[in-house]
């Protein structure tokens, strides 16, 4: 009588962040167990063009059907990308199981990568446009940086000089907030379960001064 065999390959399931600061944040949730996406799930990413976080992303798990948009050109990632505005751009009612946004919704209508369109109210506006892309139940991953509630006063009054430099400096604007901000926008679009969880980055201190627009 025969034996039949089967021979296992253990695909990896850890994220390696490949030394991005904004990634190695996303791996240390990651490994936590605190973000599951259903297998085979469809996860949009939201601001692909910086770091690359699809590849590591299907080298963990290769089931996942991912997809992203940015507004500038992405180069080579190996899922698809949309290039267009995250706030025209239309993606049919509960199209994805996640979405993921590291470092990205902070950035969204400051019109600064590439003459972006400008909008005041974009990081609001595409949480909204998240809310409806999601399937029910679905997910979403913000990493943004969020300063200490008391030094926020003194970031504004030191908005005029933070612009100045940043012009200078040739460095992108951010519309800067605190935790609070996107835990009640989150809520204000229907989501439930909202968790905000408070990493330690290397060299990232919550009392920096930093590239601000409010």
């Amino acid at each position: 009588m025969g034996r039949l065999f089967h021979t296992i390959h253990r695909v990896p399931t850890t994220f390696e962040p490949g030394g991005d600061g904004c990634l190695s944040i996303f791996a240390d949730v990651y490994e936590t167990g605190a973000l599951i996406f259903p297998v085979g799930a469809r996860v949009l990413e939201i601001g692909c063009a910086e770091a690359d976080w699809m590849t590591p992303m299907l080298r963990a798990r290769p089931d996942l059907q991912i997809h992203g948009i940015d507004w500038r050109d992405s180069g080579d990632r190996p899922a698809p990308v949309v290039r267009g505005d995250v706030l025209t751009h239309e993606y049919p009612p509960a199209s994805f199981d996640a979405v993921v946004g590291i470092s990205s919704i902070e950035h969204v209508g400051l019109g600064h990568y590439a003459n972006d369109p400008i909008d005041i109210d974009g990081d609001r506006h595409c949480m909204a446009r998240v809310a409806r892309w999601l399937k029910p139940g679905g997910r979403v991953f913000i990493v943004e940086y969020c300063p200490a509630p008391a030094w926020m006063p003194a970031q504004r009054l030191l908005l005029p000089l933070t612009k100045w430099f940043l012009r200078l400096a040739r460095m992108p604007l951010v519309f800067l907030h605190e935790r609070g901000f996107y835990e009640a926008s989150l809520a204000a679009n229907g989501f439930c379960d909202i968790t905000a969880r408070r990493i330690h980055s290397p060299g990232v201190s919550e009392w920096a001064w930093f590239p601000i627009f409010i």
